[in-house]
């Protein structure tokens, strides 16, 4: 077992390990004093450590590798190039340690104990990918139990996370397995149920044409509201969500339930809206696509079947019937368009840097998607990149 480990270990930390054994002091020795200070507090961070992210001067936090290094090689190559002259500051040691630590780094943390991974779902919402348990290390594998809870970015929560058995393939042909499960999916549609963003309104103005927006055209469905509005007025409908989305993952199948309140509403002068009707409505949503695109699981869904029931007037009867197939056409469309285009960029998985995912392939089982990738690891060569040329063929 503690083989396993440090060779799991040695892998985590190659991408530091290489870089700064070669960013030593003695080959520095042309530079000046501040840049070979820094060099010197590089090497002695980098023991079982890794750069997590970068705070940038606007205090958001960077994630790119090259971003970081980019980051890096500025401050760096400005230091090392410092004029050696009585009016030029020279940074004290103290200087360069608030810049690594304090203004722009975190301190430096033990990947594999920690792994604490935090992936931007989008511009609100980040995916905590911190460990749950520590890492089970078996005669095959290395077990590696991850949260995948979604909150809002900068927030934190001490979720209970069920205890969840995903199943492998008998014959393991992969290099890694990554079981997302009913629990990852439902904690992102949680999460934007309580941020309470799961709304969507339909105007006139978007659809110029549709007879459903004007409260003339509802003639045959409402029959007295003519008394109500003599004159056609424009129409609104607001859809929103009743209950947190329902995912269920079953063999080659992702089905989705959403519940929402559906209010038909007009439009008076100075903004003023009046109710006309509201419904109950639950649609069912099956995944007609699920595949990768980089490091993102990308999903899109179709309607399946969609159901009004407890319908409530302010102006009498309704048709039912009529206004479910007058409004069925749109209703798909809109909400389909909606949930599809927030889906569009795909979920982030959780990834190690510099570690690029190959062959993927996406399975459906019971409760799981489950991912299965091969890993090539590159060397963080973009850190070399931090020297400057002229100093860079003097390196052995």
């Amino acid at each position: 077992m503690e083989t396993a480990t440090r060779r799991l270990n040695d892998i985590l930390l190659a991408k530091t390990s290489y870089a700064m054994q070669r960013l030593k002091v003695r080959q520095y020795s042309q530079g000046n004093r501040a840049g070979r200070a820094m060099a010197a507090l590089l090497q002695k961070k980098q023991a079982q450590s890794k750069i997590p992210y970068l705070i940038s001067n606007e205090g958001t936090k960077i994630y790119n590798p090259k971003d970081i290094n980019d980051e890096l090689a500025n401050f760096y190559h400005n230091l090392y190039n410092l004029k050696q002259d009585s009016n030029t500051h020279q940074p004290q040691e103290t200087e360069i340690e608030h810049f690594l630590d304090l203004t722009h780094l975190p301190p430096l943390t033990r990947e594999l104990d920690t792994f604490q991974v935090i992936s931007q779902l989008d511009a609100k919402n980040e995916i905590d990918y911190s460990l749950v348990h520590p890492p089970r290390v078996e005669k095959t594998h290395i077990d590696l139990e991850l949260k995948g809870s979604v909150h809002p970015i900068g927030s934190s929560r001490n979720d209970l996370f069920p205890e969840i058995h995903i199943n492998l393939p008998n014959e393991r042909t992969s290099m890694v397995y990554i079981g997302l499960s009913e629990y990852f999916f439902n904690s992102i549609g949680k999460n934007y149920f309580t941020m309470n963003t799961l709304k969507l309104v339909l105007t006139h103005e978007q659809f110029p044409r549709a007879f459903w927006l004007r409260t003339g055209d509802y003639g045959t469905i409402i029959p007295k509201i003519e008394h109500h509005y003599p004159q056609s007025q424009a129409m609104k409908l607001e859809l929103t969500a009743t209950k947190a989305p329902m995912v269920t993952v079953t063999p080659q199948n992702i089905t989705m339930e959403m519940t929402g309140l559906l209010q038909g509403m007009v439009v008076l002068p100075y903004l003023v809206t009046n109710q006309v009707f509201s419904v109950n409505m639950v649609a069912t949503l099956i995944a007609d696509k699920v595949q990768l695109s980089g490091l993102n699981l990308v999903v899109s869904f179709v309607v399946e079947r969609y159901k009004f029931h407890e319908f409530k007037s302010s102006v009498g009867y309704i048709n039912v019937a009529e206004l479910e197939s007058a409004l069925d056409h749109s209703l798909r469309e809109s909400v389909l368009r909606e949930i599809n285009d927030g889906l569009q960029k795909g979920i982030p998985m959780p990834a190690l840097g510099n570690i690029s995912l190959q062959d993927p392939a996406v399975t459906i089982t019971q409760g799981c998607v489950l991912v299965s990738v091969d890993m090539f690891y590159t060397p963080w060569t973009e850190l070399m990149r931090m020297l400057p040329h002229k100093q860079y063929s003097h390196m052995t």
